[in-house]
C-alpha cells in the first residue's frame, strides 16, 4: 500500500502589487521545488524582503521531493509535523522570515 500525500501550495509574498493580482499562482511552486530563485517568469515574485522564508520553504520542499523518491512518503524530520494521507492535505506557506505549516481536508 503506497503513501497518498496532497499538498497545497500556499505562498503569498510577492512585492505589491503583485500579491493582490496574482497570489499562489499556477505553478509558481516549481522554482521552490527545484530552487530556482534566478531569472525566470516569475522573477517578480522574489525579493530581498521575502528571501528569508521563500528559502526555508523552498528548502523544506525540496527534502520533501527528495525523501518521497527515496522511499515513496515525502514525510522528514524537518517539516516537525506529520504529512498525513489523503484527503487531508499540507499547506505549504510562510511569511517573510518563517515557515507556516498547516493542514486542509479535501472534499
Amino acid at each position: 500500500m503506497g503513501f497518498s500525500a496532497g499538498a497545497r501550495f500556499a505562498w503569498n509574498q510577492e512585492p505589491a502589487p503583485f500579491d493582490e493580482v496574482y497570489g499562489a499562482v499556477h505553478a509558481i511552486d516549481l522554482p521552490f521545488v527545484f530552487g530556482n530563485f534566478g531569472r525566470n517568469v516569475f522573477s517578480y515574485a522574489f525579493s530581498r524582503q521575502n528571501q528569508p522564508g521563500r528559502l526555508k520553504l523552498s528548502d523544506l520542499m525540496i527534502d520533501s521531493v527528495r525523501n518521497f523518491v527515496h522511499t515513496g512518503s515525502p514525510q522528514h524530520r524537518g517539516l516537525g509535523r506529520t504529512w498525513q494521507q489523503w484527503p487531508t492535505s499540507l499547506v505549504l506557506d510562510a511569511d517573510n522570515q518563517h515557515v507556516h505549516l498547516g493542514s486542509a481536508t479535501n472534499q
